[in-house]
Protein backbone atom coordinates (compact mmCIF):
# COMPACT_ATOMS: atom_id res chain seq x y z
CA UNK A 1 0.00 0.00 0.00
CA UNK A 2 3.07 2.61 0.95
CA UNK A 3 5.10 1.30 -1.98
CA UNK A 4 7.99 -1.02 -0.07
CA UNK A 5 8.74 -4.02 1.03
CA UNK A 6 8.64 -5.99 4.42
CA UNK A 7 10.60 -9.36 5.66
CA UNK A 8 11.62 -11.28 8.64
CA UNK A 9 14.75 -13.11 9.90
CA UNK A 10 14.31 -15.84 12.72
CA UNK A 11 17.16 -17.67 14.35
CA UNK A 12 16.15 -20.70 16.62
CA UNK A 13 16.94 -20.10 20.30
CA UNK A 14 18.21 -16.12 19.22
CA UNK A 15 15.06 -14.30 18.45
CA UNK A 16 13.48 -12.66 15.14
CA UNK A 17 13.54 -9.48 13.12
CA UNK A 18 11.11 -7.69 11.35
CA UNK A 19 11.75 -5.19 8.96
CA UNK A 20 10.02 -2.98 6.58
CA UNK A 21 10.55 0.22 4.11
CA UNK A 22 7.88 2.58 2.84
CA UNK A 23 8.12 5.48 0.59
CA UNK A 24 7.30 8.76 1.96
CA UNK A 25 7.42 12.58 0.86
CA UNK A 26 10.38 13.93 2.43
CA UNK A 27 10.03 17.21 4.79
CA UNK A 28 12.48 19.76 3.98
CA UNK A 29 14.13 21.96 6.67
CA UNK A 30 13.79 19.25 9.44
CA UNK A 31 17.14 18.47 10.91
CA UNK A 32 17.69 16.59 14.32
CA UNK A 33 21.40 16.13 13.54
CA UNK A 34 22.27 17.41 17.19
CA UNK A 35 20.49 14.09 18.29
CA UNK A 36 23.39 11.90 16.45
CA UNK A 37 26.36 14.10 17.62
CA UNK A 38 28.84 14.23 20.28
CA UNK A 39 27.46 17.06 22.56
CA UNK A 40 30.20 18.60 24.68
CA UNK A 41 27.74 18.78 27.73
CA UNK A 42 27.45 15.54 27.61
CA UNK A 43 31.56 14.16 26.11
CA UNK A 44 32.95 12.10 28.69
CA UNK A 45 29.93 11.64 31.14
CA UNK A 46 29.45 8.14 32.38
CA UNK A 47 26.09 6.90 33.33
CA UNK A 48 24.85 3.74 34.57
CA UNK A 49 21.89 2.22 32.51
CA UNK A 50 19.81 -0.45 34.56
CA UNK A 51 16.77 -1.94 32.88
CA UNK A 52 15.72 -5.67 32.34
CA UNK A 53 15.09 -5.23 28.76
CA UNK A 54 17.90 -6.13 26.48
CA UNK A 55 16.24 -3.84 23.96
CA UNK A 56 15.88 -1.03 25.94
CA UNK A 57 19.61 -1.28 27.24
CA UNK A 58 20.56 -1.47 24.25
CA UNK A 59 19.23 1.75 22.17
CA UNK A 60 19.68 3.42 25.77
CA UNK A 61 23.18 2.66 25.66
CA UNK A 62 23.77 3.64 21.49
CA UNK A 63 21.66 7.09 22.17
CA UNK A 64 24.25 7.79 24.97
CA UNK A 65 27.47 6.74 22.95
CA UNK A 66 26.57 8.78 19.87
CA UNK A 67 26.20 11.93 21.96
CA UNK A 68 29.83 11.04 23.53
CA UNK A 69 29.01 9.83 27.04
CA UNK A 70 30.44 6.67 28.33
CA UNK A 71 27.28 4.16 29.21
CA UNK A 72 27.64 0.82 31.48
CA UNK A 73 24.63 -1.31 31.13
CA UNK A 74 23.00 -3.03 33.69
CA UNK A 75 20.16 -5.81 33.02
CA UNK A 76 19.38 -6.47 36.63
CA UNK A 77 19.72 -4.22 39.98
CA UNK A 78 21.99 -6.77 42.12
CA UNK A 79 24.62 -6.10 39.09
CA UNK A 80 24.49 -2.33 39.18
CA UNK A 81 25.14 -2.73 42.78
CA UNK A 82 27.61 -4.74 42.50
CA UNK A 83 29.78 -2.30 39.97
CA UNK A 84 29.04 0.69 42.54
CA UNK A 85 30.48 -1.64 45.62
CA UNK A 86 33.41 -2.50 43.94
CA UNK A 87 34.31 1.66 43.48
CA UNK A 88 32.96 2.08 39.87
CA UNK A 89 31.86 5.76 39.84
CA UNK A 90 28.99 7.38 37.37
CA UNK A 91 27.67 10.94 37.20
CA UNK A 92 24.37 10.35 36.61
CA UNK A 93 21.97 7.22 36.66
CA UNK A 94 19.28 6.21 34.37
CA UNK A 95 16.82 3.49 35.65
CA UNK A 96 13.15 1.27 34.63
CA UNK A 97 11.12 1.56 37.04
CA UNK A 98 9.54 -1.62 36.43
CA UNK A 99 12.26 -4.85 37.17
CA UNK A 100 11.26 -8.04 38.38
CA UNK A 101 14.18 -8.39 41.00
CA UNK A 102 13.46 -5.07 42.43
CA UNK A 103 11.82 -1.38 41.35
CA UNK A 104 13.71 1.08 40.66
CA UNK A 105 12.49 3.18 43.33
CA UNK A 106 14.31 0.39 45.61
CA UNK A 107 17.17 0.17 44.00
CA UNK A 108 17.81 4.19 44.46
CA UNK A 109 17.57 3.58 47.62
CA UNK A 110 20.05 1.21 48.00
CA UNK A 111 22.27 3.21 45.93
CA UNK A 112 21.62 6.48 48.53
CA UNK A 113 22.73 4.22 50.91
CA UNK A 114 25.92 3.44 49.58
CA UNK A 115 26.10 7.55 50.03
CA UNK A 116 26.70 8.06 46.25
CA UNK A 117 25.36 11.42 45.20
CA UNK A 118 24.72 11.28 41.25
CA UNK A 119 21.39 12.13 39.50
CA UNK A 120 19.14 9.91 38.75
CA UNK A 121 16.24 9.89 35.75
CA UNK A 122 13.30 7.71 36.47
CA UNK A 123 11.76 5.47 33.58
CA UNK A 124 8.47 4.11 33.73
CA UNK A 125 5.49 2.85 31.77
CA UNK A 126 2.96 3.22 34.64
CA UNK A 127 2.59 6.70 34.63
CA UNK A 128 5.23 9.61 36.06
CA UNK A 129 2.61 10.67 38.86
CA UNK A 130 2.95 7.50 40.19
CA UNK A 131 5.99 7.03 39.91
CA UNK A 132 6.58 10.75 41.90
CA UNK A 133 4.08 9.47 44.78
CA UNK A 134 6.19 6.34 45.23
CA UNK A 135 9.24 8.70 45.25
CA UNK A 136 8.15 10.96 47.96
CA UNK A 137 6.93 8.25 50.19
CA UNK A 138 10.82 6.27 49.94
CA UNK A 139 12.11 9.95 50.07
CA UNK A 140 14.11 9.66 47.03
CA UNK A 141 14.82 12.22 45.14
CA UNK A 142 15.16 11.90 41.41
CA UNK A 143 16.12 14.98 38.64
CA UNK A 144 13.39 13.82 36.10
CA UNK A 145 10.69 11.42 35.36
CA UNK A 146 9.74 10.06 32.20
CA UNK A 147 7.37 8.33 30.67
CA UNK A 148 7.92 5.65 27.85
CA UNK A 149 8.44 4.79 25.40
CA UNK A 150 11.49 7.57 25.25
CA UNK A 151 11.88 9.83 22.62
CA UNK A 152 15.09 10.81 21.96
CA UNK A 153 14.76 14.26 21.99
CA UNK A 154 13.27 14.17 25.38
CA UNK A 155 15.92 12.45 27.05
CA UNK A 156 18.51 14.96 25.27
CA UNK A 157 17.06 17.79 26.49
CA UNK A 158 16.93 16.63 29.64
CA UNK A 159 20.59 15.30 30.27
CA UNK A 160 21.63 18.60 28.62
CA UNK A 161 19.62 20.11 31.05
CA UNK A 162 20.81 18.24 34.07
CA UNK A 163 24.46 19.01 32.99
CA UNK A 164 24.10 22.87 32.46
CA UNK A 165 22.44 23.19 36.03
CA UNK A 166 19.38 24.50 34.25
CA UNK A 167 15.79 23.47 35.35
CA UNK A 168 14.93 20.23 33.84
CA UNK A 169 12.02 21.08 31.44
CA UNK A 170 10.08 17.42 31.85
CA UNK A 171 9.84 16.92 35.80
CA UNK A 172 6.09 17.27 36.14
CA UNK A 173 4.47 19.39 38.17
CA UNK A 174 3.76 17.40 41.85
CA UNK A 175 -0.29 18.74 41.77
CA UNK A 176 -2.83 16.15 43.59
CA UNK A 177 -5.84 15.37 42.11
CA UNK A 178 -7.63 17.89 44.89
CA UNK A 179 -5.56 20.61 43.41
CA UNK A 180 -6.72 20.35 39.63
CA UNK A 181 -10.23 20.04 39.97
CA UNK A 182 -12.45 22.48 39.51
CA UNK A 183 -16.13 22.58 39.73
CA UNK A 184 -16.22 26.02 37.76
CA UNK A 185 -14.62 24.80 34.87
CA UNK A 186 -18.03 23.54 33.27
CA UNK A 187 -19.24 26.90 33.22
CA UNK A 188 -16.30 28.55 31.93
CA UNK A 189 -16.10 26.07 29.50
CA UNK A 190 -20.04 24.67 28.69
CA UNK A 191 -19.84 21.21 27.42
CA UNK A 192 -22.32 18.71 25.73
CA UNK A 193 -20.93 15.65 27.27
CA UNK A 194 -21.48 12.01 26.45
CA UNK A 195 -19.47 9.19 28.02
CA UNK A 196 -19.35 5.86 25.50
CA UNK A 197 -18.24 3.24 28.46
CA UNK A 198 -19.66 -0.28 29.60
CA UNK A 199 -18.03 -1.07 32.31
CA UNK A 200 -20.04 0.30 35.32
CA UNK A 201 -17.44 1.35 37.87
CA UNK A 202 -15.45 3.21 35.26
CA UNK A 203 -18.90 5.10 34.67
CA UNK A 204 -19.25 5.50 38.37
CA UNK A 205 -15.71 6.85 38.29
CA UNK A 206 -15.35 9.35 35.33
CA UNK A 207 -19.08 10.50 35.95
CA UNK A 208 -18.16 11.65 38.98
CA UNK A 209 -14.84 13.14 38.01
CA UNK A 210 -16.83 14.63 35.43
CA UNK A 211 -19.42 16.24 38.33
CA UNK A 212 -16.34 17.63 39.87
CA UNK A 213 -15.62 19.28 36.89
CA UNK A 214 -18.73 20.87 36.79
CA UNK A 215 -20.15 18.93 33.90
CA UNK A 216 -23.05 15.90 33.66
CA UNK A 217 -22.50 13.43 31.38
CA UNK A 218 -24.78 10.98 29.86
CA UNK A 219 -23.83 7.38 29.74
CA UNK A 220 -24.29 4.90 26.81
CA UNK A 221 -23.60 1.17 27.75
CA UNK A 222 -21.85 0.75 24.36
CA UNK A 223 -20.73 1.92 20.61
CA UNK A 224 -24.83 1.31 19.61
CA UNK A 225 -26.25 3.09 22.35
CA UNK A 226 -23.93 5.98 21.49
CA UNK A 227 -24.79 6.26 18.00
CA UNK A 228 -28.87 6.39 19.32
CA UNK A 229 -27.67 9.38 21.59
CA UNK A 230 -26.30 10.84 18.73
CA UNK A 231 -29.73 10.42 16.97
CA UNK A 232 -31.52 12.06 19.51
CA UNK A 233 -29.16 15.01 20.15
CA UNK A 234 -25.95 16.46 19.39
CA UNK A 235 -23.08 16.58 22.01
CA UNK A 236 -20.00 18.78 21.93
CA UNK A 237 -17.79 16.11 23.53
CA UNK A 238 -18.05 12.12 23.43
CA UNK A 239 -15.35 10.10 25.69
CA UNK A 240 -15.19 6.97 24.07
CA UNK A 241 -13.54 3.55 25.46
CA UNK A 242 -12.00 1.98 22.93
CA UNK A 243 -12.98 -1.85 24.66
CA UNK A 244 -16.98 -2.09 24.23
CA UNK A 245 -19.46 -5.46 22.88
CA UNK A 246 -21.69 -4.57 20.05
CA UNK A 247 -19.74 -2.21 18.58
CA UNK A 248 -16.18 -0.89 19.61
CA UNK A 249 -14.77 2.60 20.08
CA UNK A 250 -12.89 2.85 16.70
CA UNK A 251 -16.24 1.19 14.92
CA UNK A 252 -18.31 3.31 16.20
CA UNK A 253 -15.94 6.78 15.52
CA UNK A 254 -16.40 5.66 11.96
CA UNK A 255 -19.77 5.19 11.77
CA UNK A 256 -20.55 8.92 13.58
CA UNK A 257 -17.71 10.31 11.11
CA UNK A 258 -19.26 9.26 8.27
CA UNK A 259 -22.63 9.84 9.05
CA UNK A 260 -21.56 13.17 10.50
CA UNK A 261 -19.01 14.63 9.07
CA UNK A 262 -16.80 17.47 9.63
CA UNK A 263 -18.23 20.54 11.80
CA UNK A 264 -21.63 18.56 12.18
CA UNK A 265 -19.71 15.28 14.55
CA UNK A 266 -18.51 15.81 18.24
CA UNK A 267 -15.17 16.16 19.59
CA UNK A 268 -14.15 12.15 20.30
CA UNK A 269 -12.04 11.37 22.96
CA UNK A 270 -10.30 8.04 23.53
CA UNK A 271 -10.23 5.99 26.19
CA UNK A 272 -7.86 3.13 26.50
CA UNK A 273 -6.15 0.95 29.49
CA UNK A 274 -3.82 0.19 26.63
CA UNK A 275 -1.52 2.67 26.34
CA UNK A 276 0.88 1.47 23.65
CA UNK A 277 2.93 3.49 21.46
CA UNK A 278 0.55 2.60 18.71
CA UNK A 279 -2.90 3.17 19.85
CA UNK A 280 -2.71 6.73 19.32
CA UNK A 281 -1.99 6.66 15.72
CA UNK A 282 -4.83 3.99 15.51
CA UNK A 283 -7.41 6.65 17.40
CA UNK A 284 -6.48 9.48 15.04
CA UNK A 285 -7.17 7.23 11.93
CA UNK A 286 -10.20 5.96 12.69
CA UNK A 287 -11.45 9.73 13.25
CA UNK A 288 -10.88 10.11 16.56
CA UNK A 289 -9.41 13.87 17.87
CA UNK A 290 -7.48 13.37 21.09
CA UNK A 291 -6.29 10.61 23.06
CA UNK A 292 -6.46 9.74 27.29
CA UNK A 293 -5.31 6.87 28.78
CA UNK A 294 -7.32 4.69 31.75
CA UNK A 295 -6.91 5.25 34.97
CA UNK A 296 -7.72 8.49 33.84
CA UNK A 297 -5.12 11.24 35.12
CA UNK A 298 -7.03 14.32 36.06
CA UNK A 299 -4.40 16.79 33.97
CA UNK A 300 -5.16 14.84 30.99
CA UNK A 301 -8.52 14.93 31.11
CA UNK A 302 -8.89 18.80 32.12
CA UNK A 303 -6.41 19.13 28.81
CA UNK A 304 -8.57 17.23 26.44
CA UNK A 305 -11.55 18.93 27.20
CA UNK A 306 -10.09 22.19 27.13
CA UNK A 307 -8.99 21.56 23.53
CA UNK A 308 -11.91 20.02 22.36
CA UNK A 309 -13.32 23.44 20.91
CA UNK A 310 -12.30 26.84 19.52
CA UNK A 311 -12.57 29.18 22.15
CA UNK A 312 -13.44 32.71 21.91
CA UNK A 313 -10.38 34.59 22.10
CA UNK A 314 -12.17 37.33 24.58
CA UNK A 315 -12.57 34.89 26.82
CA UNK A 316 -10.63 33.83 29.67
CA UNK A 317 -10.32 29.98 29.68
CA UNK A 318 -6.82 29.59 31.50
CA UNK A 319 -6.74 27.54 34.42
CA UNK A 320 -7.70 28.93 37.62
CA UNK A 321 -4.79 28.94 40.07
CA UNK A 322 -5.96 26.55 43.04
CA UNK A 323 -3.25 26.42 46.22
CA UNK A 324 -1.33 23.25 45.92
CA UNK A 325 -1.86 21.18 49.25
CA UNK A 326 1.23 18.94 50.26
CA UNK A 327 1.47 15.39 48.79
CA UNK A 328 -0.86 13.08 51.16
CA UNK A 329 0.48 10.99 52.68
CA UNK A 330 0.41 6.68 50.27
CA UNK A 331 -2.09 5.08 52.36
CA UNK A 332 -5.28 2.82 51.97
CA UNK A 333 -7.89 2.24 54.36
CA UNK A 334 -10.67 5.40 54.65
CA UNK A 335 -10.55 6.61 58.24
CA UNK A 336 -13.38 8.92 60.07
CA UNK A 337 -11.84 12.00 58.88
CA UNK A 338 -11.65 11.06 55.41
CA UNK A 339 -7.87 10.37 55.35
CA UNK A 340 -6.21 6.97 55.00
CA UNK A 341 -4.31 4.86 57.40
CA UNK A 342 -1.00 3.00 56.96
CA UNK A 343 -1.92 0.39 58.99
CA UNK A 344 -3.19 -2.06 57.24
CA UNK A 345 -2.06 -5.58 55.22
CA UNK A 346 -3.73 -4.55 52.58
CA UNK A 347 -1.32 -2.35 51.45
CA UNK A 348 1.05 -5.43 50.59
CA UNK A 349 -2.20 -5.84 47.89
CA UNK A 350 -3.51 -2.86 46.49
CA UNK A 351 -0.94 0.48 45.61
CA UNK A 352 -1.12 2.90 48.16
CA UNK A 353 -0.82 6.29 45.75
CA UNK A 354 -3.68 4.87 43.16
CA UNK A 355 -5.99 4.29 46.12
CA UNK A 356 -5.44 7.93 47.73
CA UNK A 357 -5.56 9.89 44.63
CA UNK A 358 -9.03 7.51 44.14
CA UNK A 359 -10.19 8.88 47.15
CA UNK A 360 -9.08 12.52 46.36
CA UNK A 361 -11.24 12.22 42.90
CA UNK A 362 -13.57 11.16 45.18
CA UNK A 363 -13.58 14.32 47.27
CA UNK A 364 -12.62 12.33 50.03
CA UNK A 365 -16.40 10.79 49.95
CA UNK A 366 -15.78 7.06 51.94
CA UNK A 367 -19.54 6.26 51.20
CA UNK A 368 -18.82 6.61 47.43
CA UNK A 369 -15.54 5.25 47.37
CA UNK A 370 -17.44 2.30 49.39
CA UNK A 371 -19.80 2.11 46.78
CA UNK A 372 -16.99 1.80 43.44
CA UNK A 373 -15.18 -1.10 45.57
CA UNK A 374 -18.90 -2.68 45.68
CA UNK A 375 -19.65 -2.14 42.00
CA UNK A 376 -16.04 -4.00 41.51
CA UNK A 377 -16.58 -6.75 43.95
CA UNK A 378 -19.78 -7.62 42.02
CA UNK A 379 -18.70 -7.57 38.37
CA UNK A 380 -15.33 -9.01 38.95
CA UNK A 381 -16.72 -12.77 39.74
CA UNK A 382 -18.66 -12.67 36.09
CA UNK A 383 -15.58 -11.56 34.68
CA UNK A 384 -13.51 -14.17 35.99
CA UNK A 385 -16.27 -16.54 35.01
CA UNK A 386 -16.54 -15.30 31.58
CA UNK A 387 -12.13 -15.72 31.40
CA UNK A 388 -12.53 -18.88 32.83
CA UNK A 389 -14.86 -20.04 30.39
CA UNK A 390 -13.47 -18.61 27.34
CA UNK A 391 -9.87 -19.98 28.50
CA UNK A 392 -11.54 -23.59 28.75
CA UNK A 393 -13.75 -23.22 24.96
CA UNK A 394 -10.76 -21.90 23.43
CA UNK A 395 -11.80 -18.46 22.59
CA UNK A 396 -9.12 -16.08 22.49
CA UNK A 397 -11.43 -13.15 21.70
CA UNK A 398 -13.85 -14.21 25.07
CA UNK A 399 -10.45 -14.45 26.85
CA UNK A 400 -8.91 -10.97 25.53
CA UNK A 401 -12.43 -9.19 26.37
CA UNK A 402 -12.67 -10.66 29.77
CA UNK A 403 -8.98 -9.80 30.65
CA UNK A 404 -9.11 -6.34 29.18
CA UNK A 405 -12.30 -5.84 31.01
CA UNK A 406 -10.78 -6.57 34.58
CA UNK A 407 -7.49 -5.13 34.37
CA UNK A 408 -8.90 -2.01 33.55
CA UNK A 409 -11.41 -1.91 36.81
CA UNK A 410 -8.22 -3.32 38.74
CA UNK A 411 -6.06 -0.40 37.57
CA UNK A 412 -8.63 1.94 39.15
CA UNK A 413 -8.54 0.66 43.02
CA UNK A 414 -4.46 0.28 42.36
CA UNK A 415 -4.62 -3.47 42.34
CA UNK A 416 -1.17 -3.50 40.14
CA UNK A 417 -0.54 -7.30 40.18
CA UNK A 418 -3.86 -8.32 39.68
CA UNK A 419 -4.05 -5.91 36.27
CA UNK A 420 -0.25 -7.25 35.45
CA UNK A 421 -1.81 -10.68 34.90
CA UNK A 422 -4.94 -9.47 33.05
CA UNK A 423 -2.33 -8.19 30.62
CA UNK A 424 -0.75 -11.12 30.43
CA UNK A 425 -3.75 -12.63 29.60
CA UNK A 426 -4.97 -9.79 27.07
CA UNK A 427 -1.78 -10.34 24.83
CA UNK A 428 -2.07 -14.12 24.90
CA UNK A 429 -6.02 -13.43 23.82
CA UNK A 430 -4.70 -11.33 21.26
CA UNK A 431 -2.01 -13.09 19.69
CA UNK A 432 -5.19 -16.24 19.85
CA UNK A 433 -2.40 -18.60 21.09
CA UNK A 434 -4.26 -20.27 24.23
CA UNK A 435 -1.37 -21.83 25.78
CA UNK A 436 -1.44 -22.36 29.26
CA UNK A 437 -4.52 -20.56 29.78
CA UNK A 438 -6.39 -22.32 32.09
CA UNK A 439 -3.43 -21.98 34.78
CA UNK A 440 -2.89 -18.34 34.23
CA UNK A 441 -6.74 -17.80 34.37
CA UNK A 442 -6.18 -20.19 37.96
CA UNK A 443 -3.59 -17.87 39.25
CA UNK A 444 -5.49 -14.59 38.42
CA UNK A 445 -8.28 -15.88 40.61
CA UNK A 446 -6.28 -16.43 43.37
CA UNK A 447 -4.94 -13.08 43.38
CA UNK A 448 -8.65 -11.50 42.53
CA UNK A 449 -9.26 -13.46 46.29
CA UNK A 450 -6.37 -11.41 47.99
CA UNK A 451 -7.75 -8.06 46.22
CA UNK A 452 -11.36 -8.81 47.62
CA UNK A 453 -9.89 -9.40 50.89
CA UNK A 454 -7.90 -5.81 50.83
CA UNK A 455 -10.51 -3.96 49.33
CA UNK A 456 -13.54 -5.90 52.13
CA UNK A 457 -10.96 -4.62 54.43
CA UNK A 458 -11.37 -0.97 53.19
CA UNK A 459 -15.33 -1.31 52.47
CA UNK A 460 -15.77 -2.56 56.64
CA UNK A 461 -12.98 -0.27 58.16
Amino acid sequence: LMGGTMWVESEPDQGTTFHFTIQTEAIPNLTYSHLHEVQPKLSGKRVLIVDDNTTNRRILALQAESWGMIPQAAATPSEALTWLKEGASFDLAILDMQMPEMDGITLAAEIQRLKLDFPRVMLTSLGQQEAINRANEAGIEFVAFMSKPLKPSQLFDVLVSIFSDQPTRFRPREKTPEALLDATMGQRLPLRILLAEDHPTNQKLALRLLERLGYRADVAANGLEALEALERQPYDVILMDMQMPEMDGLDTTRHIRSHWPGDQGPHIIAMTANAMQGDRELCLAAGMNDYVSKPIRVEELIRALTESRAFDPSLDYAEPTTAVRPPQKQVEAPQPDGQMSDSSPSSAVLDQAALTMLLDLLGGEKALMVELIDSFLEEAPLLLARLSQAAQEGDAAGVRMAAHTLKSSSNDFGATELARMCQELEDIGKDGLLIDTTSKVAAVELEYDRVKSALDEIRHD
